[in-house]
């Protein structure tokens, strides 16, 4: 939690995870996207949040600019992420 308030931040997220849990509510269904996901959430963790945006935002570029050139709007695509 990287904001105020930090315990009722916590127990608000603790919550939605078991109610999700309690109700049989269904993890997205792409294994590759979960794994990103935890693998994101570990790294920042270790070296900040900012950091690890940063990581992913070099490591994914060219993917990104080659899909802009590919629809040739030129714009980069709505998904790419920002460092915070």
């Amino acid at each position: 939690m990287a904001h105020p308030p930090f315990v009722l931040g916590g127990l608000a997220s603790w919550w939605g995870y078991v109610r999700a849990a309690l109700q049989g509510v269904a993890q997205h269904d792409d294994a590759e996207l979960r794994a990103f996901v935890r693998a994101y959430q570990a790294r920042a963790l270790r070296v900040g949040k900012g950091k690890a945006t940063a990581e992913i935002v070099a490591r994914q570029q060219g993917v990104w600019e080659a899909r802009a050139q590919s629809s040739n709007t030129g714009a980069a695509p709505s998904f790419a992420l920002t460092q915070s």
